[in-house]
């Protein structure tokens, strides 16, 4: 197994996870807040996972985000950079239907990932990051810690979050 394969893995393992356990969300989950928490809404933290991976793995190859080539952007009606601002919740099966058109393309661009380029040093908003590192932490740690967080919350509102 090399490095790409892990890479592949990973992601694998974490969109699993992260439909599952989105799977259960309705309308009245995706935007419900506990009284005097500041937590996100689920909706918007499952969309900030993939508006995140959409934009470093489109990055990474030079091209524009799947959100702005597929026209996303009219079916779900959201700004990408203002993920955090949506106050009311878009059409669930539109933003299933997006996370699956992004980790499709995630799973095309580790398909034909050269193991060599691994190491090379990108650029982040946190400092440089390896490839391996980037794409580690965006297509797995980033998207199970936003599953446990979607999980906690469905528990909050009296449903079963994680399947075990």
């Amino acid at each position: 197994m090399d490095a790409v394969d892990l890479l592949r893995q990973q992601a694998d393992m974490t969109e699993h996870m992260l439909t599952d356990v989105f799977a259960k969300v309705t309308p009245e989950h995706a935007f419900w807040k506990l009284p005097g928490a500041t937590t996100n809404p689920i909706a918007t933290t499952f969309l900030h996972c993939y508006v995140t991976e959409d934009r470093v793995v489109q990055r990474q190859q030079n091209r524009p985000m799947i959100f702005e080539t597929n026209n996303w952007q009219e079916r779900l009606d959201i700004n990408p950079a203002a993920i955090w601002t949506l106050e009311t919740c878009p059409d669930l099966e539109v933003c299933r239907a997006y996370a699956a058109d992004v980790h499709a393309a995630s799973v095309s661009y580790l398909d034909e990932l050269d193991p060599t380029t691994l190491s090379a040093e990108t650029r982040t908003p946190f400092g440089p990051y390896s490839l391996a590192a980037l794409l580690g932490l965006i297509l797995g740690t980033h998207k199970f810690l936003h599953a446990g967080e979607i999980a906690a919350l469905l528990g909050c509102q009296g449903e079963q979050g994680f399947l075990f």
